[in-house]
């Protein structure tokens, strides 16, 4: 039996490299890249990428996202700061606050928060 699990940030620090997050897998901790990352499991944490973030249709988090471009298809509750652009697909569920230069909503995403659009954002 596991006790005592503790959080942890993991640093991946390769450009190029493509993280992906397998169906099934549950991460529990923040996670950072300098690459892209692609999620279809479940995170309960903090995902900080100097690149793409994309939740999947599977997808499920509880936590913020700092990212140059984010994709969401699955659910996310907590906020999102894309320094370049924010898509919602039509099958995304999103709860909390947006902060991006642009905003892409498609029909039958659903929303509940507040838009911070054209800001300048040096983090």
């Amino acid at each position: 039996m596991l006790t005592g699990l503790q959080k942890k940030t993991i640093e991946v620090d390769d450009n190029d490299s493509r993280n992906i997050i397998a169906e099934g897998t549950f991460i529990n901790g923040n996670l950072e890249t300098s690459g892209n990352i692609s999620m279809q499991g479940k995170m309960k944490g903090n995902i900080k990428s100097a690149s793409k973030v994309v939740l999947g249709k599977t997808a499920t988090m509880k936590g913020n996202i700092i990212a140059t471009e984010v994709e969401v298809e699955g659910k996310l509750e907590g906020s999102i700061e894309a320094k370049e652009r924010l898509l919602l697909n039509s099958n995304s569920q999103f709860k909390g606050d947006i902060h991006s230069k642009i905003l892409k909503v498609e029909a039958g995403a659903s929303m509940d928060g507040r838009c911070f659009i054209n800001e300048t954002l040096d983090t």
